[in-house]
């Protein structure tokens, strides 16, 4: 029996969500946000490719369809050049995945999709494709960031072995294990999470007992507003503390408490505090710590998925 295709850009994902995305009842809903997002990207790979055509260089077979052993995949497009053909493949996102990726190198997903794509374009066009030309558009600051990516056959490899894997799991039907952490952004924003995570899943008995909201003025947006703004937040606390270390390094090496920087200054001190340490009381003495509890009373708003 010959096993399913799978799409390239499903290489580097959690099995298991790749084999619950195959169940009909699982399919999410594309929200308008999603679809916003999807077709910014394709908008903002156009514009690319039409500044390129300006610039003098034409990008050839976009959307052209590659195999890659059961996967198959589109890729954006390649480029001629005097050393053999270069694919091309074009990126947008955020700053803060932006710096991610200058710090940690190129997510899995991406190193597998692109290296599928290389080996795909290279039995179609019968000539070896040895590296690709990734440009990143920064959705934040609209620069963009290019890099020639060379091949790695160890990564090809790898990447067979990985689209055999999710093919012979979507064959089989069976939930593998999942791998990646329930802490992890993979996780945390996969659509199939309560599916995959039950014991996380919203109680039926709580479902059953809420009103339908459907009808209530700007509150399905509302919703979908505050889990993005939540998603923002995470990024936001995070991008945050990378920039607050590469302060402090930088001002540190250069014996500085202060600096002037486009307008801004930067100061940075220590500062020691003397606190009191609740938990050592509570332990030593938890009888007077009980003593002095009282009650309070607060809200608390929580949407779960």
């Amino acid at each position: 029996m010959e096993k399913p295709l799978i799409r390239v850009s499903s290489l580097g994902l959690c099995a298991a969500r790749v084999a619950l995305s195959r169940r009909p009842e699982l399919q999410p809903q594309i929200t308008p946000e999603a679809q916003r997002r999807m077709d910014l990207g394709h908008l903002i790979e156009s514009l690319r490719r039409r500044e390129l055509r300006r610039e003098g260089v034409r990008v050839y077979g976009p959307q052209r369809e590659v195999a890659f052993g059961p996967a198959t995949g589109h890729i954006d497009g390649y480029l001629k050049t005097p050393g053999g053909p270069v694919l091309w493949e074009c990126k947008s996102t955020t700053s803060f995945s932006l710096a991610k990726w200058m710090k940690e190198g190129i997510p899995r997903h991406i190193a597998f999709q692109v290296h599928a794509y290389m080996e795909g374009l290279s039995l179609q066009l019968g000539d070896a494709v040895s590296s690709c030309r990734i440009e990143v558009v920064d959705r934040t600051s609209g620069e963009v960031h290019s890099w020639l990516y060379p091949k790695d056959p160890s990564v090809v490899e790898a990447a067979l072995q990985r689209a055999e894997f999710l093919a012979g799991v979507m064959e089989d039907g069976t939930l593998p294990e999942r791998e990646f952490e329930a802490g992890s952004s993979e996780c945390k924003y996969c659509p199939f999470r309560s599916a995959c995570r039950p014991e996380e899943a919203v109680p039926e008995d709580a479902a059953t007992d809420c009103l339908d909201a459907d009808g209530w003025d700007g509150f399905g947006d509302a919703v979908q507003l505050y889990l993005a703004g939540q998603e923002l937040k995470e990024e936001g606390e995070q991008l945050a503390s990378r920039a607050r270390e590469t302060l402090t390094d930088q001002l540190r090496s250069h014996a500085a408490s202060k600096a002037r920087v486009r307008g801004n200054v930067v100061l940075w001190s220590q500062v020691e505090t003397t606190r009191f340490d609740g938990k050592a009381f509570q332990k030593d003495r938890p009888e007077i710590y009980t003593e002095f509890l009282k009650p309070s009373t607060y809200t608390r708003l929580e949407i779960r998925r």
